[in-house]
């Protein structure tokens, strides 16, 4: 498991305060800890695993540790992150946030493909105003993050046909 070595500052979005944070390794990680809770970083873990062997175009992603001296050391993230196991997803260079406009530059496919997964894991969380997915332009790649609400934490299915990123693109 990669220990995490600088708690760096907390990231631009996300309700459960991921962080941005250095591992031993030199990359950069958004680190998902306690604020997410151990449900949702199991979530995160199996469905992360699961959208990989499915085909999905995941960020790369793994659990990580977060020594007791660098939280006592960090003047951020206490609250959050806390200390021992977390989720990790690889920081991706260049990404955006996805924005609807880049609808058309996504295979049909790679669309069905995530709306039926979605569907499976019961994920709420890729919605029209939240789609918790990257965007590499220079690349025209999507990448999907984020499942720490699936598994039917608050699943309404005619909510989900409505509002899902691609279920009108599809």
């Amino acid at each position: 498991m990669l220990d995490i070595i600088e708690i760096i500052k907390p990231a631009e979005q996300g309700k459960n305060m991921p962080y941005l944070c250095r591992g031993e390794n030199g990359d950069l990680y958004y680190v998902k800890g306690i604020k997410t809770t151990r449900k949702g970083q199991i979530c995160e873990w199996i469905c992360a695993n699961l959208a990989k062997e499915f085909g999905l175009p995941m960020a790369p992603f793994s659990l990580v540790n977060i020594p007791n001296n660098i939280y006592s050391e960090s003047s951020s993230g206490k609250v959050e992150l806390g200390t021992g196991t977390a989720f990790a997803t690889q920081n991706i260079k260049f990404a955006n946030w996805y924005q609807p406009a880049y609808a058309d530059k996504v295979s049909r496919k790679l669309k069905e493909d995530l709306l039926a997964f979605d569907w499976w894991i019961q994920n709420m969380d890729r919605m029209k105003d939240n789609p918790n997915l990257l965007w590499v332009n220079n690349k025209l790649e999507l990448t999907v993050i984020d499942h720490d609400s699936a598994f039917g934490f608050e699943f309404f299915p005619t909510i989900f046909t409505q509002e899902h990123i691609f279920f009108r693109c599809s």
